[in-house]
């Protein structure tokens, strides 16, 4: 099922049109600014529907720990859930939508993607 993901956008353009304005902004928050949102929510629904670990991410979604590091933030401030409620995808059990979600090393290789 992963191959079948390709590199088309996960989102159609009516689906990002919703979702974009359900983002929280990045002004006055630590750290950078958030640039390709749609990008690194991409990244969150190709993991959430592929199941491969943060760090096994394609670089296409950026790097893996923007990716996680949002996701931590949107399901803590509720942006995850609804984000979820536009897609249409639901969350299956252990998918990550507690705030226990911790990039765990996994057993199996990764490809060094360089930062």
């Amino acid at each position: 099922m992963v191959e079948n993901l390709g590199q088309e956008p996960l989102l159609t353009d009516a689906q990002w049109t919703a979702l974009e304005p359900l983002l929280p902004s990045s002004h006055g928050t630590a750290g950078r600014n958030f640039t390709n949102n749609r990008v690194v929510v991409e990244g969150m629904l190709y993991r959430l529907r592929t199941g491969v670990p943060w760090r096994g991410l394609p670089a296409r979604f950026g790097l893996w720990k923007t990716v996680w590091k949002r996701h931590r933030r949107y399901i803590e401030d509720g942006t995850w859930e609804r984000i979820l409620a536009v897609v249409g995808t639901p969350a299956p059990p252990g998918a990550g939508v507690t705030p226990n979600t911790n990039p765990v090393p996994t057993p199996h290789p990764v490809p060094h993607r360089p930062q």
